[in-house]
C-alpha cells in the first residue's frame, strides 16, 4: 500500500493509496482516508495522464461531497521518481461538466508516494 496527501485549503486529507501502472508513464492513484474535520469517509482518484490529468475528492456522502480540479486553466500533475505532485490546484464543488462551473472549494494540493504498483486497472 501507498501513501498520498491532498490538501484543500487549510484540511489535510491523509490517504492509503493503490497505484497502477497504466502504461507509458502514466499513472491512476485511488486512495481511502478519513476527513480530519468530521471523521467522514474519504476517497480520491488521481489520474496522472499526459492527456487528461484529474483529481477528484469524496468526502463523506452527501449532495456536496464531491470534491474536484476546476476545468479553467491547465493541471500539471508531476510524476518523478515514483511521486505524483501538483501545487496550486483549483478545486471546486458541483463541477458542471458541460460549462465548467462550479461552487469554489479551495486551492490545494497533492502527494502521493507509489510504493507499488498494481498491473492490472481496475474495473
Amino acid at each position: 500500500m501507498s501513501e498520498g496527501m491532498v490538501r484543500i485549503g487549510d484540511t489535510v486529507y491523509e490517504l492509503s493509496v493503490t497505484c497502477y501502472a497504466a502504461g507509458a508513464g502514466e499513472v491512476l492513484a485511488i486512495g481511502v482516508g478519513i476527513a480530519p474535520d468530521t471523521g467522514e469517509p474519504v476517497e480520491a482518484y488521481v489520474q496522472a495522464y499526459l492527456g487528461s490529468p484529474y483529481v477528484g475528492l469524496r468526502v463523506g456522502s452527501g449532495t456536496d461531497a464531491l470534491i474536484e480540479s476546476t476545468l479553467d486553466g491547465s493541471l500539471d500533475l508531476y510524476l518523478q521518481d515514483d511521486r505524483i505532485r501538483a501545487s496550486a490546484i483549483r478545486f471546486v464543488r458541483g463541477l458542471d461538466l458541460e460549462t465548467g462551473a462550479g461552487e469554489p472549494a479551495g486551492v490545494g494540493q497533492i502527494e502521493i508516494e507509489c510504493l507499488h504498483y498494481e498491473e492490472e486497472l481496475p474495473a
